[in-house]
């Protein structure tokens, strides 16, 4: 402490992991000041120590605070003078017994002696190699030291391929009690070598029930549900659903005796959420649609949980095409549909109505028919997202996406998505008929379609595209017309791409988005529109030819001329995105004057993005989704001459018109569709690699480290936005 400055230390409370001092103060013009601290003391020692004395000085600002061992009485008391505190020191890293005595200008901590690193190492090694993790768990719990060295040894999965596997396991029967361990994040169970039987399912559920309690995913791989278990599988269900900490359940080449064993086991586990099926057969005298077996089934209790079936496979799982494989899905999906139907004058039952999210993989659906697609609307009433993958899963796949909405009352919105892995394939266009003839009332009210402009082929998926927006009718609201690919270098453009491209019947449409590549094309896009209910019309393009650069007044005084026409009158918002490398204000300049209409008229919005993810050039009227409002910019003179780009008012009026307001409120919608992709991250991610592609590979040898380093800024704002996704890359 300072000279001339006497201090008193006492103890005043000790509650749960920390210590409570009170210090007074003597100075010649302040005898009575009284702090209380928050924590004792900093410990002036390094790591393995073999000192058993340490010294530590008060401050009244420190922030370190001893941890109170856990296994003393929870309880205040307070001590004078030169009592002692008996607590374990957590911030030595080697565990003993340690004292804290109050004195008046300091606090000895002395430590009782330890066994030396070297054999503690050893003992803990000892320890682990029994296989009590339940012991393992509790001594990391002692120390930092004892926690970083047994961390190693509590695995986050573990594999059982036999009984052994469970047995060889040990368990603490005071667990529970005194702290147990709380299990593996991930539990694989695998059948026989031989006869992939799986009795150890019983012996595993038995064994752990209310001891795991953060294992979140059960995989049962190359197994087969032993038939000996149907006396005890009872017993077996009861024990699963103990495992609350279940939440995905993941079975891939499991056979079971029947499909109401496959229907328990589902319902066993309470928290259930996402359910991945691949490969999963019943065989063929289990009568799958007898009526007693519909009864038992509809009889089980339905996992309200469960919103998510992966069938075939999950989005990361790299699966070939196998037709081969379609009977055995077919009798599931055919089960799950039969299940719902009314029996006799029962009522109807959903057995899996909570599911809201359904994915299928190419070997599932490539043989869908519009019957098959209308039986599954019926029978998963919550469903919201229905997703048909590719199985190729290459990285510049196309997306179709159609919204529509349910007739029915109550019912949600459903995303059906169908990724389309090249233009030619006939698995896609087939699934795009039996959407448009199945007999179930959708409403279709976006669609999202893209149109390969750069293969000869695109007229193979193009015809049913332009049948289904025809189909879709007075309730289109919202297209997304996307007439470009990643590999947005190769241009090969068709001629007549757009002979078949027809809005006649779409008189209720909304907002249009074009994305394209080439800004020449637009002007043809919008020509065919017939809408007098428009109010926005987006357009996003990414190539600027140096033939573009050179009609380019021409070019957008063509587009001017077109959105000036009658139909477009009732038009609320224009923005134009342009997205190339070396772009800067004076295009926004040219481009604004070029669409004098739309500028006179308050409506146009141009934004540069001259990189991704970087900020560029904004003027007019921009929708802000950052703080979700609307914001306008406009290029003023100064004194000297020179143009800047200023904020300015969004509207003369202190609201923005009435004519707005709906567009406004369907700016949030529109920001959540844009995001909203196949399955999760890896789609999102998917843009970034392509970025990369591209930018690498355009550029000299000589600027290419240069170029790589801004990749991996950019890799880290990623890793910023998807910190546990981009870990598994």
């Amino acid at each position: 402490m300072t000279s001339g400055q006497n201090t008193s230390v006492r103890v005043v409370a000790a509650w749960e992991d920390r210590l409570w001092l009170e210090c007074s103060h003597s100075r010649t013009n302040d005898w009575n000041r009284t702090r209380r601290l928050d924590t004792a003391a900093v410990v002036e020692s390094s790591l393995f120590t073999s000192r058993r004395t340490f010294t530590a000085h008060l401050h009244e600002d420190s922030a370190v605070q001893p941890y109170i061992s856990p296994y003393r009485q929870n309880r205040a008391f307070e001590i004078e003078g030169y009592y002692q505190v008996h607590l374990r020191e957590y911030d030595q890293d080697m565990p003993g017994i340690s004292c804290c005595v109050c004195y008046p200008d300091s606090v000895q901590i002395s430590q009782e002696s330890s066994l030396p690193v070297e054999l503690w190492e050893q003992i803990l090694d000892d320890v682990a190699e029994e296989q009590n993790y339940d012991a393992i768990a509790r001594c990391a719990r002692v120390c930092r030291f004892f926690r970083h060295r047994c961390r190693k040894h509590l695995r986050v999965g573990f594999w059982f391929s036999s009984e052994d596997d469970v047995e060889h396991l040990k368990t603490d029967t005071a667990a529970k009690e005194i702290g147990g361990w709380r299990g593996p994040k991930y539990v694989t169970i695998r059948g026989g070598k031989v006869s992939k039987v799986i009795p150890h399912v019983a012996t595993f559920a038995s064994k752990f029930a209310d001891r795991w309690a953060q294992t979140e995913t059960l995989y049962i791989q190359q197994a087969s549900w032993p038939s000996s278990l149907r006396a005890a599988d009872a017993a077996v269900f009861r024990d699963l659903s103990h495992f609350a900490s279940i939440t995905q359940l993941d079975l891939y080449d499991v056979t079971f005796p029947s499909v109401v064993t496959f229907g328990a086991l589902v319902s066993a586990l309470p928290r259930l959420e996402k359910l991945i099926l691949l490969d999963v057969k019943f065989p063929r005298s289990s009568f799958l649609f007898d009526p007693r077996t519909l009864s038992d089934f509809r009889l089980l209790p339905p996992p309200k949980n469960l919103v998510h079936i992966h069938l075939g496979a999950d989005h990361w799982r790299k699966v070939e095409f196998h037709p081969t494989v379609w009977p055995c899905y077919v009798e599931l999906l055919g089960f799950i549909s039969a299940v719902s139907n009314p029996c006799a004058k029962s009522l109807r039952v959903y057995p899996w109505g909570s599911v809201c999210r359904l994915q299928f993989q190419e070997s599932v659906w490539w043989r869908f028919s519009s019957s098959s697609i209308a039986r599954l609307l019926h029978a998963l009433p919550s469903l919201e997202s229905l997703v048909l993958f590719c199985a190729r899963q290459e990285i510049d796949s196309e997306e179709l996406r159609i919204i529509g909405a349910p007739a029915y009352p109550r019912l949600k919105p459903i995303d059906i998505l169908v990724e389309c892995g090249t233009p030619s394939s006939q698995h896609e266009v087939d699934i795009l008929r039996a959407l448009i003839k199945m007999n179930y009332p959708l409403r279709i009210t976006d669609i999202h379609a893209p149109t390969f402009p750069t293969s000869r082929e695109a007229d193979t998926i193009i015809a049913p595209l332009n049948r289904l927006v025809r189909h879709a009718g007075q309730s289109l609201e919202h297209i997304l017309i996307k007439v470009d690919k990643v590999n947005d270098w190769d241009i090969r453009p068709v001629s007549d791409q757009y002979r078949h491209f027809d809005l006649s019947k779409n008189t209720n449409l909304k907002t249009i988005t074009i994305c394209t590549c080439r800004v020449f094309r637009i002007s043809e896009i919008l020509s065919r529109v017939t809408s007098r209910c428009l109010s926005s019309v987006n357009i996003n393009f990414k190539w600027l030819d140096w033939s573009d650069r050179g009609t380019f007044n021409d070019i957008f005084s063509q587009m001017n001329a077109v959105l000036s026409l009658p139909v477009f009158d009732n038009l609320v918002h224009v923005p134009i995105v342009m997205e190339w490398y070396d772009l800067d204000e004076k295009y926004a300049y040219r481009m604004r004057s070029c669409l004098a209409g739309l500028d006179i008229r308050g409506i146009l919005g141009i934004r540069t993005c001259p990189k991704y993810w970087m900020p560029g050039v904004r003027l007019g009227l921009i929708w802000d989704y950052e703080i979700k409002d609307w914001r306008r910019f406009d290029s003023k003179t100064d004194e000297d001459g020179n143009v800047k780009i200023v904020e300015v008012p969004a509207f003369e009026a202190s609201a923005p018109p009435e004519a707005m307001a709906a567009y406004t409120a369907w700016q949030p919608r529109a920001r959540i569709y844009e995001y909203r992709n196949l399955s999760s991250w890896r789609w999102m991610m998917r843009g970034t690699h392509a970025f990369v592609r591209r930018r690498f590979y355009s550029v000299s040898v000589h600027t290419k480290w240069s170029r790589l380093m801004e990749l991996v800024k950019i890799m880290r704002m990623a890793d910023d936005v998807f910190p546990q996704q981009t870990r598994m890359l």
